[in-house]
């Protein structure tokens, strides 16, 4: 394949759920590790809290010739406080970048009556779709591509730690040099609210930022019945240092233009 065609990038697997437990996680890393394989596709389906504690990319070879394709993950519910389980973890993904090449969530779409997967992104019956608190974490991530990481431009006062490797806020800047913008996210998955600076000053803002909050409680959900979560945008004035409130049980993202 690769003498006939060299265009074409091979990815491999590491099986079904997908998890350093699991044989075929073991297996399918070694097999790539031998042939070289340039993208080994991951999938993590797991409780809400695997998503709160872990942080693994943090852990992996950034120099490996093998990166990751985290092709399905999802927390196994479809509450708020998953959805900024998922949000934290992503935050840690995006940190790693040199390690994970893309990422893509669960199954997109489920019909009312006739779900063979859950959770999916968007749910609909014949009149109405709905869409859930995991579809807006992924639409701002969407909104928020860039080529550069900045992991020191906000930062948050006392973090609360998780059981397991990571905290409970976290956090990432990244530079969009195409569209000259900004975009800086931060989630806090606690009920409490938190102190945070952001640090513009290497940056030259100019203008007005956009300010997109998701947040509520934790166990609230969207659903046929009702759709009470959904992001909120407000036009802010950006300073070279801000003092920022981090709502509690929040998902916020700056969009912040440069001159």
């Amino acid at each position: 394949m690769r003498a006939a065609h060299p265009e074409i990038i091979i990815v491999g697997t590491a099986g079904p759920g997908s998890h350093p437990e699991n044989p075929d996680y073991e297996a399918g890393w070694v097999l790539a590790n031998e042939l070289e394989i340039p993208i080994l596709d991951e999938h993590y389906y797991e409780p809400r809290e695997y998503f709160l504690k872990s942080r693994q990319y943090d852990f992996y070879p950034s120099d490996s010739k093998t990166k990751v394709y985290l092709g399905e993950y999802a927390a196994k519910d479809k509450k708020l406080i998953d959805a900024l389980a998922e949000a934290l973890y992503l935050l840690h993904v995006e940190r790693n970048g040199d390690v994970v090449t893309m990422t893509s969530y669960a199954p997109l779409f489920a019909r009312k009556g006739a779900e063979n997967w859950n959770p999916d992104l968007i749910y609909f019956d014949n009149e109405r779709p709905y869409l859930t608190c995991s579809y807006y974490v992924q639409q701002m991530f969407g909104q928020s591509p860039g080529q550069y990481y900045y992991g020191d431009v906000l930062t948050i006062q006392d973090p609360d730690k998780s059981e397991g490797e990571g905290y409970l806020q976290e956090q990432s800047a990244v530079l969009d040099v195409n569209k000259h913008k900004l975009y800086v996210k931060v989630a806090n998955a606690t009920a409490n609210e938190k102190e945070a600076t952001l640090n513009l000053s290497r940056f030259s803002p100019k203008g007005t930022a956009v300010k997109t909050v998701l947040s509520g409680q934790p166990e609230d959900e969207n659903n046929y019945d009702a759709q009470p979560i959904a992001p909120v945008r407000e036009d802010i004035k950006v300073k070279k240092n801000m003092n920022l409130t981090l709502a509690p049980y929040s998902f916020t993202m700056f969009e912040i233009p440069l001159k």
